[in-house]
């Protein structure tokens, strides 16, 4: 920042430092809290077909109903079911502000694009899949609005601000249409941060002095994002007999298979009236002028926290009696996530406490972890796996309860609900003839210690990587697959494979065994696989229709064992997967 050059300490006022403002400085302004990230190459090409005046209008001189209607659908996937988000305002907003901003225009046409590839699939979790012309046309304008907004926030403008929140909103639906809820919380928290920090409602400052907003007229994204959450949702968590398709921990159903949720239905009305009433507090806070009047509105807020924490101490409860330790249901961690979004957005109101960041930057850390997995890995290989964010990394052995009880207590944060195994035997090289180094039941053993130091920790679900040719899968294998497992050194482990399989339904775990087709390993200069959208077909228990063909690359397969482990199908079952 310019004060900072000069040598001058800056008074961080918002948006301008006033001691640039008062000299006739320009003020740099402060750093952004977007920053230009994607999860795989933006492919450039493969944009033809896409018609850019097509759907929603955002360069015309003129606003048209059905253009408002269509954006307000796109803002959320549950529009699919018929739900009415009543965001209309919203909508008109963002497409007024589109005429003229860059930046609003490429977001609008990002959440278009990804909505048609949606639509045009009717199923929301193959939706965008990451090779379609829709997908890479509408990242790529996903990007170019991040950039462009980025780039303003670096000094911003009252004007930059407003851009700001309405591309915040934009952004949400977009990284929900793509089924990143990680990057979606990050929007969330970065939009509500910017509210407070430019003032958009009246505010405390020290002694309960009321201050009026700096910006009365910025878009309550707040607002925005309960209307989205608070909204039905008509989509289930799937049966264990149901066949899922790999993707990330919280995608959507089929729209085949998509009834009203069953799970805690109360629960969800009981938050979504709290919702409401949070909503009416946001709008007397909003129209607040006096400080006696805004310290009669501390004690509505209190008692509004109050009533997200019964309804949190009895959804505990609900769940306590309806199911056994494991993994949580995807309907009640939607629930959770709504919950957090609403506690960010009450505690920030009339936010007067003295610690009232630490207590956010809590409850933000809270909602980041919902949304996202974390993991702790036992390797035997040290070096084989590199440690990164949400993911801690332990060697030993699986042979070893007490390596095993390492792991578990690796991260003291962590409450693991799951346990993905994916071992395998291990040869002298990778020719099929080559000697066998791992010892006799080397998997057998390994899975019967996990089983008992989870089983110890009270966590039931485990998920274990099998081969097609196990079990009942063998007289559906190929003949010329059958001899060459029978007469190679590959029967070995598919003799360990075959004890799991039997010893494991002896448990008392939630198991799953998926038993995968030949693995396709991701060459050097393969196009990453984006895991959320890649397909990933079933074949059932006993793999009736395996083809000599049949392949399912290492990305697919981890992506299907993450989704079933967090949503529990195929509870107590077997199933062969290919791509």
């Amino acid at each position: 920042m310019d004060v900072q050059i000069r040598r001058i300490k800056c008074d961080e006022n918002k948006p301008f430092c006033r001691k640039c403002v008062n000299t006739g400085r320009t003020c740099d302004g402060y750093e952004s809290r977007f920053r230009l990230v994607t999860s795989q190459p933006i492919n450039n090409t493969h944009v033809e077909g896409i018609k850019s005046d097509a759907g929603i209008r955002p360069a015309s001189a003129e606003i048209k109903s059905q253009d408002i209607h269509l954006l307000g659908r796109y803002f959320s996937t549950k529009t699919m079911f018929d739900v009415t988000l009543g965001c209309d305002e919203e909508a008109r907003q963002i497409l007024q502000a589109s005429l003229t901003d860059a930046r609003i225009r490429h977001a609008v046409s990002s959440l278009r694009a990804l909505r048609e590839g949606i639509e045009t699939s009717g199923d929301l979790t193959s939706s965008v899949a990451h090779n379609t012309p829709s997908y890479d046309y509408g990242l790529r304008q996903y990007c170019m609005a991040l950039g462009g907004l980025a780039s303003i926030l670096s000094s911003p403008s009252p004007s930059g601000v407003n851009s700001a929140l309405l591309c915040c909103q934009m952004f949400i639906s977009i990284e929900q249409a793509r089924g990143n809820y990680a990057a979606m919380a990050e929007h969330i928290i970065g939009g509500l941060g910017i509210m407070r920090e430019y003032r958009a409602r009246p505010d405390f400052v020290a002694d309960n002095k009321l201050v009026p907003a700096l910006h009365g007229q910025l878009p309550l994204l707040d607002v925005f994002i309960i209307k989205v959450f608070a909204a039905p949702c008509k989509f289930a968590d799937p049966p264990a007999a149901a066949v899922p398709v790999c993707g990330d921990s919280l995608a959507q159903q089929p729209v085949e298979s998509c009834p009203f949720r069953t799970i805690a239905p109360d629960m969800r009305a009981e938050l979504t009236m709290i919702a409401e009433s949070i909503v009416e507090f946001l709008d007397k806070v909003s129209r607040v002028e006096s400080a006696g009047n805004a310290l009669g509105l501390l004690s509505e807020k209190a008692d509004l926290v109050d009533s997200l924490e019964s309804w949190l101490n009895h959804l505990e409860l609900v769940q306590a009696e309806i199911r056994p330790p494991g993994p949580e249901l995807l309907s009640v961690t939607f629930m959770r996530f709504f919950y957090l979004v609403l506690k960010v957005v009450l505690l920030g109101a009339l936010g007067s406490s003295p610690d009232l960041c630490v207590v956010l930057q809590t409850e933000n850390k809270r909602l980041l972890d919902v949304a996202s997995h974390t993991a702790v890995a036992l390797v035997r290989t040290p070096g084989s796996l590199r440690p990164r964010p949400g993911l801690t990394v332990v060697t030993g052995s699986p042979l070893s309860k007490s390596d095993i009880q390492t792991t578990l207590s690796a991260a003291p944060s962590l409450t693991p609900s799951a346990a993905i195994v994916t071992l395998n035997t291990v040869r002298e090289s990778d020719s099929p003839f080559a000697p066998q180094l791992s010892p006799p039941r080397f998997l057998a053993d390994s899975c019967a210690n996990i089983c008992e130091v989870l089983e110890h920790a009270g966590i039931y679900r485990i998920v274990v990587m099998s081969t097609a040719g196990v079990g009942d899968s063998w007289s559906n294998l190929p003949w010329l697959t059958k001899g060459f497992m029978a007469y190679t050194n590959i029967k070995y482990a598919l003799e360990d494979h075959n004890l799991v399989d039997k010893e494991i339904r002896l448990t008392k775990m939630d198991w799953t065994l998926v038993r995968a087709s030949r693995l396709k390993f991701d060459g050097p200069k393969q196009k990453p696989i984006d895991t959320k959208m890649s397909l990933v077909q079933t074949l059932g228990s006993n793999g009736d229709g395996m083809r000599l063909s049949d392949s399912i690359s290492v990305s697919s397969v981890a992506g299907f064992l993450v989704r079933i482990a967090v949503e529990g199908t195929f509870i107590k079952s077997t199933v062969v997967v290919r791509d």
